[in-house]
């Protein structure tokens, strides 16, 4: 609850306050700081996950090495543990919605679909980062340097018509760039992703998630000796 709360005083006050900055003419009923949290939560779900899961492997070196279970198991828990850190965030977000008078629609119940999708990439990046992290130890210092580059390479907090071009089409190769345009028209709009755009992001983070878990499976049979 406070990492993205605590995330949301920072970029209001720089970005509404001192920045002036406003959500677009299609959220311009919307206050900005619920418009603002509304992108920051599902981007806060992958950078948690990401932080934790690439020393999932490392920091349990003792039980790698002296039992026998499914490795798996342990980048799969920091996911879900923040995935129930996200919903809090999302009941705490829904609040604060409330309170502004911006009541959520229908088309708010479609959240978990896309939240199915999302977790799918999460889940990818966790199992990849997890297991390159204990062969090269470095990986959880880029984590940080890339996740950061990111943030500001998503639509976070800026309304995504403000890029150029070049660079829109760049960031649409993120799924990012999609997850936090499903959550904002489904909370604050009210309407419904587009189906093909969804059905491609899903279709996309689930192969991604199927090719890391393959790569996770290939290299944990070296876990204890590397470790």
């Amino acid at each position: 609850v406070l990492t993205p709360l605590s995330m949301l005083l920072i970029y209001t006050l720089v970005f509404s306050v001192i920045m002036r900055a406003n959500p677009g003419e299609q959220f311009k009923d919307v206050p900005f700081a619920v418009w603002l949290l509304a992108g920051i939560l599902p981007w806060t779900f992958l950078v948690e996950s990401a932080s934790q899961a690439v020393v999932s492997i490392t920091s349990n070196a003792v039980l790698i090495k002296k039992s026998l279970f499914d490795k798996a198991v342990l980048p799969l828990c920091v996911v879900i543990a923040n995935l129930v850190t996200h919903a809090i965030g999302l009941a705490v977000l829904v609040v604060i919605m409330l309170f502004c008078g911006v009541i959520p629609g229908p088309a708010a119940l479609f959240l978990p679909v896309i939240t199915l999708a999302m977790l799918a990439y999460v889940l990818a990046w966790a199992y990849l980062l997890a297991a390159l992290n204990v062969y090269v130890r470095d990986i959880g210092q880029v984590v940080g340097l890339l996740l950061q580059f990111g943030f500001f390479l998503t639509p976070i907090v800026y309304p995504e018509n403000l890029a150029p071009p070049w660079l829109a089409a760049v960031m649409r190769a993120n799924p990012y760039f999609f997850f936090v345009r499903f959550y904002r028209d489904a909370l604050l709009l009210d309407r419904l992703p587009d189906p093909v755009a969804l059905a491609v992001v899903a279709a996309a983070c689930f192969v991604f998630l199927a090719l890391t878990k393959r790569v996770f499976d290939h290299l944990s049979r070296d876990f204890a000796d590397a470790l």
